[in-house]
């Protein structure tokens, strides 16, 4: 139900926020046009724990097909190792795509995850982007999460106009939850140069979201 999501960005205004939905297969074209009309310019796939998924990637394939001509994307939240076990599904996908929490790389691993250089070379096709998100679910060493720093700066390094930033607010997976200031602190740390903020912060959200 994407109901909460349309309200939000009408209160927000569609000039200042974009939504990502949820669906299945089978919601209909005129759902889907709403959806578009109320701000809405992507879908999440959430699969990354089976037992609260809602979603399958099943419906991966087609959905994207439907929404390629709404410039929408669709936004990835798996495991690294999910990642490319569906390395050849996710390439086929026309739309934009979105990998979602740095890629859910084994935080012992970092980049040297073997998926690192699959999402790679995803990056390297062109239509698909990676949001650095998350740092508490990217860690093995806690707060201040500087492991997760070092997989985010390499990440930003590798593709500065295929990157955005996100607080990954409310944090619904935390039971402590991180306060918001030590997220946007870590800004600089992740995207130590102007250039690379103003492309996180700004550009590539606006190419990626239709600001």
């Amino acid at each position: 139900d994407n109901a909460c999501l349309l309200d939000a960005i009408v209160r927000f205004g569609k000039e200042n926020a974009r939504g990502i939905a949820v669906v299945d297969n089978t919601v209909t074209d005129a759902e889907l046009e709403k959806l578009h009309e109320g701000g809405v310019r992507g879908l999440r796939f959430s699969v990354w724990n089976p037992h609260n998924a809602v979603v399958t990637m099943d419906d991966c394939l087609p959905l994207s097909q439907r929404i390629k001509d709404f410039g929408w994307n669709i936004q990835l939240h798996m495991s690294a190792a999910q990642i490319a076990s569906y390395a050849e599904l996710i390439s086929s996908l026309e739309c934009k795509v979105v990998i979602d929490h740095m890629g859910r790389l084994e935080p012992k691993l970092g980049t040297s995850d073997p998926a690192y250089k699959v999402i790679c070379q995803m990056v390297d096709r062109g239509n698909t982007w990676i949001k650095l998100s998350g740092p508490y679910l990217n860690t093995y060493q806690g707060e201040p999460w500087e492991d997760a720093t070092s997989t985010a700066r390499a990440i930003a390094q590798f593709a500065p106009e295929r990157v955005v930033w996100g607080s990954d607010f409310p944090h619904v997976t935390e039971k402590n939850k991180p306060d918001e200031r030590d997220l946007v602190e870590m800004i600089p740390l992740w995207l130590p140069t102007e250039q690379a903020r103003k492309l996180a912060l700004s550009d590539n959200p606006r190419q990626l979201y239709g600001f």
